[in-house]
């Protein structure tokens, strides 16, 4: 039974990758309507929460409210919830597709809570700094990354 869970989580993962991949849009930079120079800051990050269902939009909600998401170094984080992204967001084929992604997902957990966001100095930080207010099977992909570095700190 473990061999089919494990062959199943890795199918699961494979899909994921794929919608993901299917989602970015090569060669196009995503155009905010606030201040560019803010995005390109490295002492601040701007993350677009999304659920698939009501359940994971309310808790993007609830992680907005108590702005409980933190990145290292006293990074400054902006969150905003997918609604309001699409108000923020000017029309750019170029970044990713969070529509694409969150009506191609079919899965019970992992994918169903997406952080996004266009430049990012790891998607890493944001997820292992904010393990415990994550849903499980939370993914968080950016247009940008950074600061890259492997599982064993080597940084690229």
């Amino acid at each position: 039974m473990e061999a089919v869970r494990s062959t199943t989580t890795l199918s699961n993962f494979h899909l994921l990758n794929i919608l993901v991949l299917r989602s970015l849009k090569p060669l196009r930079r995503l155009s905010f309507s606030f201040s560019a120079s803010a995005m390109e800051s490295d002492a601040s990050s701007s993350l677009v929460l999304c659920g698939k269902s009501s359940v994971e939009t309310e808790v993007a909600k609830g992680l907005k409210n108590k702005n409980s998401l933190k990145l290292p170094d006293n990074t400054k984080v902006s969150l905003i919830l997918e609604s309001e992204a699409k108000n923020l967001v000017k029309d750019d084929d170029n970044s990713f597709n969070l529509s694409l992604f969150m009506n191609s997902i079919i899965t019970h957990r992992f994918g169903r809570f997406l952080i996004w966001s266009p430049r990012l100095s790891s998607t890493h930080d944001v997820v292992s700094h904010n393990f415990s207010e994550l849903p499980v099977g939370s993914v968080c992909v950016t247009d940008i990354q950074f600061k890259g570095r492997g599982r064993t700190k080597n940084v690229w």
